[in-house]
């Protein structure tokens, strides 16, 4: 994607692009457990998570100055990690949701989409195509690829939507 949509003197950023990527999967769901907090009024323990996450920020800078730039990352996806389980668990408290219904119903877009990342990968470590080329396949597989698994594990989210589209298509 990158070589194609800005060049291919960007590419060495790939890397470092796939893994704030992985970090960025679960920033979403940490956004909405510490809005949760906030419209409980806990505003004291709102506060004390963002103190946490500032301190996890500032080891995740020391591993970057001192030891490198892929520790760094790996850092990041750690923090991200981490500050998913911590506003999950003392959101999931307050809102009486626990961490493992909370893992119980976010696993399966989670480990569709890796699977689609692998799969992907190892489609372009084949191929010999441009890199416009490489991306279409990327994406139409990906597509496919996660079809695929929805519908084998009978999604309700999945198929609820499959329902309105093709409702929506045919009427």
């Amino acid at each position: 994607m990158i070589a194609t949509l800005i060049g291919e003197k960007w590419l060495p950023s790939a890397e470092i692009l796939l893994y704030l990527c992985f970090a960025g999967v679960l920033l979403p769901f940490d956004t909405i457990n510490m809005n949760i907090i906030k419209i409980h009024g806990r505003m004291n323990i709102y506060l004390a998570i963002e103190l946490t996450k500032i301190f996890l920020v500032i080891l995740v800078l020391f591993v970057g100055a001192f030891i490198g730039m892929k520790e760094m990352l790996l850092a990041i996806i750690i923090h991200a990690l981490l500050s998913f389980i911590i506003s999950a668990a003392i959101s999931g408290e307050i809102i009486k949701y626990k961490l493992s219904e909370y893992v119980s119903d976010i696993w399966q877009p989670i480990f569709f989409s890796l699977l689609m990342f692998l799969t992907i990968d190892l489609i372009q470590n084949y191929l010999d195509l441009s890199y416009f080329y490489e991306l279409i396949i990327s994406v139409i597989s990906g597509f496919l690829i996660m079809i695929f698994c929805y519908e084998l594990f009978n999604n309700g989210e999945y198929l609820k939507l499959k329902k309105r589209v093709l409702k929506g298509a045919h009427g």
